[in-house]
């Protein structure tokens, strides 16, 4: 299984969230980080004219612009790494090499 898919299935499990639009360029240059398991992150459309939209949870939430991560609770706007991303979810790349 690769890095991408890993990720993708930790932050489904631990409940991480990417808040976006259909229409915003960013947040698919985000998705295309994930490679082949962008279908696999956790994620919820803002804008109402997008598939299985939920703006109300979007402005409850406090999302301001796209992509914005939910991590453990707390909110990170823009594009992130996927590096960055693992690092804020505590995902173990290597989980022999953990200590």
């Amino acid at each position: 299984m690769s890095f991408e898919s890993r990720l993708a299935q930790h932050l489904q499990v631990e409940g991480d969230v990417m808040y976006g639009a259909y229409w915003c360029p960013h947040c698919a240059d985000q998705k295309e980080m994930f490679d082949q398991a962008s279908d696999q992150i956790p994620y919820v459309e803002c804008d109402s004219k997008g598939e299985n939209a939920q703006p109300q949870l979007c402005q409850q939430k406090g999302v301001q612009g796209y992509p914005t991560w939910e991590i453990n609770g707390e909110l990170y706007p823009g594009v992130r790494s996927l590096d960055e991303i693992a690092e804020l979810s505590g995902f173990v790349a290597d989980p022999s090499r953990s200590q």
